[in-house]
């Protein structure tokens, strides 16, 4: 039996408690006396047999040997992009994994950080891809196809079905229903930010549309500076605001950069400028004497890596410009929406039957976790977003037709 101590419960005086459950990794239940004393109780309770640590642990086991055997590819090799900025999110996805490590690593670890460098990144091709003749319903179309499934299987997995709709509709992150997984959030304030950017982009002229986004982005980073947040907006939406927007300039600088001579120069500066910018971007996260006090300067970093890659000047963006690195982060989606529950149902129970691993052997641990959120993200993929999105695109496409 564990002993509870250093509880304080604060209730309104016309209420009173009648019950306290405890959850974690062991199921608990607590007896209340009659006279309802909370003091000096004795927890009662057992480590319970978890199925789902040992259904993930058989799906790492069946990935690592299928996954790496199967023809079928994971990535469509047809569909142009920037393949130097798709290792880029493999890279900033690891760095969020890492980063939900705190709990069983301890180590200077600020890896949130890397959701501004994806608001930085949804701005930028939502910026490069627009075209005045897309509908809003083709946006969302867009969107769902591509969220829905990994939000939905992630929710059955956890027994969540009751935040299933909600997540559905993108409240997440909205502060008007939770995540599913906690990470989810993202997924609310991407679609409903990027939705707003459309409108402006369609709506209004390309000059006041600039304008529009950029007082918007300068505000919403202001409040982000500040702190500031209300029951109007959540503090992730603004978060979202400013990134999502400062990615829409970094999407018109690429554009108006791209193909032209005026901003080529010799490889070896641009060489140098992308190692700095690459290492500073990933060490301020986690070598603490790096790490800005201003944490716009963080955001100015990503933005200026995201800048040189696109631009690929350098030997290293063009190092990286290959198929093979497209086709390994064809899952980083994938490894942000399934991480969670690999840390908490793996991670966690193995740091409790062997602390020494995660106390002495730290890097080996977090490197191992790494490559199994890998892994889970493969399989994920393989056996869930392609097929889903596949059937609901042939889904919509015979309603379109019908």
């Amino acid at each position: 039996a564990a002993r509870l101590s250093a509880v304080k419960f604060e209730l309104p005086p016309s209420q009173r408690m009648t019950s306290v459950k405890i959850e974690g990794r062991q199921k608990v239940a607590l007896a209340v006396s009659a006279g309802y004393d909370f003091q000096n109780l004795e927890i009662q309770g057992r480590p319970h047999f978890d199925l789902k640590f040992f259904l993930l642990l058989g799906l790492m086991t069946y990935g690592m040997v299928y996954t790496f055997i199967a023809k079928k590819k994971l990535y469509d090799e047809s569909v142009p992009k920037l393949k130097n900025v798709e290792f880029l999110r493999l890279l900033f996805t690891f760095g969020i994994v890492a980063h939900h490590m705190t709990p069983v690593i301890d180590f200077f670890n600020e890896g949130w950080l890397c959701v501004e460098f994806f608001f930085l990144l949804s701005g930028f091709f939502l910026m490069i891809t627009f075209k005045p003749e897309k509908t809003a319903k083709g946006f969302v179309k867009s969107k769902i196809i591509h969220f829905i499934p990994l939000t939905a299987a992630v929710a059955l997995f956890n027994g969540k079905i009751a935040l299933i709709p909600t997540n559905m509709l993108f409240l997440q992150g909205t502060g008007l229903a939770a995540a599913v997984p906690p990470q989810g959030w993202y997924l609310g304030v991407l679609f409903w930010v990027s939705l707003f950017y459309f409108y402006i982009l369609k709506v209004f002229k390309p000059e006041i549309s600039k304008l529009t986004i950029a007082l918007i982005t300068f505000f919403a980073y202001c409040a982000f500076k500040n702190g500031w947040s209300n029951a109007l907006l959540s503090s992730q939406l603004i978060r979202g605001l400013a990134g999502i927007g400062l990615g829409c300039f970094l999407g018109c600088f690429w554009r108006s950069a791209d193909g032209k001579s005026g901003y080529a120069g010799k490889t070896g500066v641009y060489t140098v400028a992308e190692i700095v910018f690459l290492l500073y971007s990933v060490g301020l996260m986690f070598v603490k004497p790096l790490y800005p006090a201003n944490r716009i300067t963080a955001v100015l970093s990503f933005a200026i890596l995201i800048v040189l890659f696109v631009l690929k000047r350098g030997k290293v963006s063009q190092f990286f410009e290959k198929p093979f690195w497209a086709r390994i982060s064809c899952c980083s989606f994938a490894i942000y929406m399934v991480h969670e529950n690999l840390i908490r149902d793996i991670t966690f129970t193995i740091s409790d039957k062997c602390p020494v691993l995660a106390q002495k052997y730290a890097f080996v641990f977090v490197a191992a976790t790494l490559a199994l959120s890998y892994l889970l993200g493969l399989l994920a993929r393989r056996y869930v977003e392609i097929p889903s999105t596949r059937w609901l695109k042939r889904k919509t496409e015979i309603k379109k037709d019908a």
